[in-house]
C-alpha cells in the first residue's frame, strides 16, 4: 500500500501548520502507523520542536532538493570549484525522533534557495519517495510541514502530496488570503498532481476567552461547510512546553487542559480516510540502511 501523504498547506503564517504537523505525525505514531515527517519550511519550527541541536546534521531536506556538497565531502577552493554536487538518496535524510514510529527528514534555512529553483525541479520530492518505495523504504503516513508562501516550494509540496489539510486560525482576518490557496491548489490539481485532495479545513488557535474566535470559527465553517473537521485546536500554552521536551501535548501531559484536541483531530482524519483509529495490521514497512 503507497503512504498516506498529507500536506499540512496554508499561504498565511501563524495559524499553526507546524505545530498541526508534528502533533499529528506523533498521534499516527502513537497509534501504531509508521510516519515520517518532513519539514519543508525554511523556519524549521517543526525541526526545532522535534530534533534537537545536536541531532542536526550536514543531512538534511536542503541537502536533497539543492544536491549541495556536504561539508565532509569540501576539499580546498580548488577542489570544491572542480568538484562535481553529491546527490544524497533520500533516505539518508531520514533521522529518528523521540516518538516510537515517528521519523523526520529536517529543514534548514537553506532550502528556501529552492524558491529560485526551475519549474523542472517541483517533482523533485516525489520522485525522492517513490525511489524510496522502490527500495522498499516504506511509511504508512509522511506528513509535510509546509512553508508560509505560494511559491515553488508549496507547489513542491502539493505535487508530492495526495491530500491537503488547511489550518486556519480562529483570528480577525482567517479567511485572508484563502482565495490565492484554494487557486494554488486547483491549480496543481488540474496540472501536476491530478490525485490531489482536499482532506479537510481545522480551525487553530481557538481562544475561549475571545469573542472573535467563535466568530471566526463561524465564519470558516459558513465558507468551507462540510470540509470542516469537528474538531477544533484551542490555543494552549503547554503546546510549547511539549516541544521543549521533543515530544506532543498528549504524551507530554496527557490530563493538560485541551490535551486531547489532537487526539480527536487525528481520529477524524482517519475515519475521512476509513482507517482504524489503531492499526490493526502492518500496512506499511520501514527499514534504513
Amino acid at each position: 500500500m503507497p503512504p498516506i501523504i498529507i500536506a499540512i498547506a496554508n499561504q498565511k503564517g501563524g495559524v499553526g501548520k507546524s505545530t498541526t504537523s508534528v502533533n499529528l505525525s506523533g498521534e499516527l505514531a502513537l497509534r501504531g502507523y509508521s510516519a515520517l515527517l518532513i519539514d519543508s519550511d525554511p523556519q524549521k519550527n517543526a525541526t526545532s520542536y522535534l530534533m534537537a541541536t545536536d541531532q542536526i546534521t550536514n543531512k538534511h531536506l536542503a541537502t536533497f532538493l539543492l544536491y549541495e556538497v556536504a561539508p565532509e565531502k569540501r576539499g580546498s577552493a580548488r577542489q570544491m570549484l572542480k568538484q562535481k554536487p553529491v546527490i544524497y538518496p533520500l533516505e539518508d535524510c531520514i533521522f529518528e525522533t523521540g516518538i516510537e514510529n515517528l521519523d523526520m527528514i529536517p529543514s534548514h534555512i537553506s532550502v528556501a534557495k529552492f524558491e529560485q529553483a526551475k519549474a523542472d525541479k517541483v517533482t523533485l520530492l516525489r520522485s525522492g519517495l517513490a525511489e524510496m518505495e522502490s527500495r522498499e523504504i516504506r511509511y504508512d503516513f509522511i506528513i509535510i510541514d509546509t512553508p508560509p508562501s505560494l511559491g515553488p516550494l508549496l507547489t513542491l509540496d502539493l505535487t508530492t502530496a495526495t491530500h491537503v489539510i488547511t489550518p486556519l486560525a480562529a483570528e480577525y482576518m482567517s479567511l485572508e488570503g484563502v482565495s490565492d490557496f484554494t487557486e494554488t491548489f486547483a491549480n496543481i490539481r488540474n496540472g501536476l498532481n491530478s490525485k490531489l485532495e482536499m482532506l479537510g479545513v481545522v480551525t487553530t488557535r481557538f481562544d475561549n476567552r475571545k469573542n472573535v474566535s467563535a466568530e471566526a470559527d463561524a465564519s470558516i465553517r459558513r465558507e468551507f461547510g462540510e470540509l470542516c473537521f469537528e474538531s477544533i485546536i484551542f490555543e494552549n500554552t503547554r503546546l510549547i512546553e511539549a516541544f521543549a521536551y521533543k515530544s506532543i501535548l498528549s504524551q507530554y501531559k496527557p490530563r493538560a487542559l485541551n490535551a486531547h484536541n489532537y487526539a480527536e483531530f487525528t481520529e477524524e482524519v482517519l475515519k475521512r480516510l476509513s482507517l482504524p483509529t489503531r492499526k490493526l495490521e502492518v500496512i506499511g514497512s520501514k527499514s534504513k540502511k
